[in-house]
């Protein structure tokens, strides 16, 4: 995203959570691409304990380090709300700049499940936030009936693919399904209950087969391997491994569907990819990609706790594969519109030109004596 605004001077903090003092840091990293970065290690305690003196001391640090490389910001983005936001939250009144918070899920969901004496400084943080981007678009009736978010603070801001099309023109669909995800959370992302979902699912179409492309540790390999095995799927499903980007791109247009029923995901671009390359999605509901897809008709989600229901959407998505296709090429434009990068990259510079001119304005105004 940040290689997208060429015309704004970018400071990332990028933040690593420390348990230990000992272990903290702070490292010039200098220019990377378009950005002037730092690697931040910060102390914090594991499950979210003592959260906001954690933050406290993270934003104490990165005020003092910015000031002394003379970086004063114009406006502050956090990458989340529930973690990076209190730190956000506290640099913006030091500096008196306006900030806005990206919501992921994925996080989110864990603190306001857990920590509900923090709701009220989260509303507090919410009313004072300028603007609030959704990346994880499935949790958004959660903020707002946690914070209170006006809907015109709102915006959408899905995570960026490069195989992004105006048309989509879908290959002939294969017998064999794909799931693409990190080995080492095979069971976040659904593994062990889509592989007795497609057990069952063959019952029906004993020629459907599977391919798992990801990367991981030889442990992480194993672990998938044996639950292959133990499934009875060895001659049906086929452990591909790690593949680099562009071979990724080019070996998803032949595959019946992507299927991946992830568990609390903060969205998911392989969802995306597959689309722009034809493939119809099996998907969660209630997180990841969902509440993008809305009336385009182009995958099946599901209860990602139900072997039942990935089995029957993985018969839905066998049996419908030409129509789903279809819906694909057609829906092209709208899919479009929905995920490209360029549209949500200058939707995301007006808001900060708009936001850094305003703060330039109250800034004359208060030296002038014009709001006295």
């Amino acid at each position: 995203t940040i290689d997208g605004l060429a015309q704004f001077d970018h400071v990332v903090i990028s933040l690593d959570r420390k348990a230990r003092p000992s272990k903290t840091y702070w490292q010039d990293c200098g220019p990377i691409g378009a950005a002037r970065v730092f690697a931040y290690g910060h102390w914090g305690l594991p499950l979210g304990i003592g959260l906001f003196l954690s933050f406290f001391l993270a934003a104490r640090r990165i005020f003092r380090e910015v000031n002394a490389e003379d970086l004063r910001p114009d406006l502050i983005h956090a990458h989340r709300l529930t973690f990076d936001g209190l730190g956000a939250w506290l640099l913006a009144r030091w500096w008196r700049v306006p900030f806005v918070v990206s919501v992921r899920g994925e996080v989110e969901s864990k603190v306001f499940r857990v920590k509900l004496h923090y709701r009220p400084l989260y509303r507090r943080l919410m009313r004072d936030a300028s603007l609030i981007y959704y990346v994880s678009l499935w949790y958004r009736d959660a903020v707002r009936r946690v914070t209170g978010v006006p809907i015109d603070k709102e915006r959408i801001l899905p995570n960026i693919v490069l195989n992004t099309k105006t048309v989509i023109i879908p290959q002939s669909a294969s017998n064999g399904f794909v799931s693409v995800f990190n080995f080492a959370i095979h069971q976040k992302k659904g593994l062990t209950r889509l592989l007795p979902a497609l057990k069952q699912a063959m019952g029906e179409y004993p020629e459907m087969t599977l391919d798992l492309i990801g990367s991981g540790t030889r442990d992480d390999l194993d672990a998938v391997r044996k639950l292959v095995t133990n499934h009875g799927l060895t001659e049906s499903v086929t452990i591909v491994g790690a593949l680099d980007h562009d071979d990724l791109i080019a070996r998803l247009p032949a595959y019946r569907a992507l299927v991946l029923p992830s568990h609390n995901e903060t969205f998911g671009m392989v969802y995306t990819e597959a689309l722009f390359a034809g493939v119809p999605v099996l998907f969660s509901k209630g997180t990841g990609i969902d509440g993008y897809l809305d009336g385009l008709h182009v995958g099946v989600g599901v209860n990602p706790k139900s072997v039942d229901d990935i089995a029957s959407a993985l018969v839905t998505l066998w049996q419908d594969s030409d129509h789903f296709r279809q819906t694909i090429e057609a829906s092209a434009p709208d899919i479009f519109d929905t995920f490209d990068p360029q549209t949500h990259l200058d939707a995301y510079a007006r808001d900060v030109f708009a936001l850094t001119k305003t703060r330039a304005n109250d800034a004359a105004n208060r030296s002038d004596g014009s709001d006295a």
